[in-house]
């Protein structure tokens, strides 16, 4: 146990400085979207048992931050230290958002139609609830009603909006 935190935390260490250092190969550098301002981007770092590779290979546009920026989602969380700040902080797989993706924040524009609640994605060792993002189009059930739709039916569904309780989905209307 003490073996596996010790690597978990060196190798936390030498992604960040890696990071500091600027030893980050170019090729993942401009893979990557720059991050806004006050945003700091952390280097890709896995630590084992996290399943963060597997995740980095379906979404190879993400990168990893302090911060979400606005227009962005994010797919998973790992708790780093001295990265963002001082003691043990969060970082963010940050991804632009897209239709079918599994993200942990609904961003302006989309809409969900599913959920799932998984430990340790959203919320480094905690349960927490994913959403299966969705473009909002004519016709499609959905868990919310975005801006500029409204809904012509609604039913109630176990588990579907929100993880364990019924809850209602909306079939949208363009307006």
């Amino acid at each position: 146990m003490l073996r596996s935190r010790l690597r978990a935390c060196l190798l936390a260490t030498a992604g960040a400085a890696t990071l500091l250092f600027g030893l980050v190969p170019s090729a993942t550098a401009s893979a990557a979207p720059e991050p806004t301002t006050g945003t700091t981007a952390v280097a890709g770092t896995t630590v084992s048992g996290t399943g963060l590779a597997s995740a980095e290979v379906q979404q190879s546009s993400g990168f990893w931050a302090c911060t979400v920026p606005p227009g962005y989602t994010y797919t998973h969380t790992q708790v780093q230290l001295r990265v963002c700040g001082s003691g043990l902080r969060a970082v963010y797989h940050v991804v632009p958002p897209s239709d079918g993706l599994w993200a942990c924040t609904v961003p302006a524009g989309f809409t969900y139609d599913t959920v799932q609640s998984l430990p340790s994605t959203c919320r480094n060792g905690e349960m927490a609830t994913s959403y299966r993002l969705r473009e909002p189009v004519d016709g499609l059930w959905a868990c919310t009603v975005p801006h500029g739709f409204t809904y012509d039916a609604v039913q109630n569904l176990p588990s579907t909006c929100r993880a364990g309780q019924m809850a209602s989905s909306y079939r949208l209307r363009g307006v």
